[in-house]
């Protein structure tokens, strides 16, 4: 998104710079009305990918969501590691991790 401003902030500043084209002996409610379509062109051409990729995070948030909600209800840590992956590396760090003292 944050591409995009900058793309339509570049075009516009872009089409100004065009001679004969005379933006600036136009009516003001006729640039506008020219000027405002160009800032809002790049995000046009973004705009799928940019919903997809909400969509997918959307979906991925309330997986884990409920994943926290239940383990809130039930106190049980098969909620939050369900296949049990996470506990292991962690019993897998701790035992790799012992203190010699001798």
């Amino acid at each position: 998104m944050f591409f995009s401003a900058v793309a339509g902030i570049a075009l516009n500043v872009q089409i100004k710079k065009i001679k004969p084209l005379k933006i600036f002996e136009w009516n003001k409610v006729l640039r506008i009305a020219f000027r405002i379509p160009l800032f809002f062109l790049p995000f046009g051409l973004v705009i799928n990918n940019s919903l997809d990729k909400m969509e997918e995070l959307n979906k991925i948030n309330h997986k884990y969501y409920i994943r926290f909600r239940k383990y809130q209800r039930t106190g049980d840590m098969k909620f939050l590691d369900p296949s049990g992956i996470l506990f292991k590396d962690f019993q897998k760090k701790m035992n790799s991790d012992t203190i010699n003292l001798g």
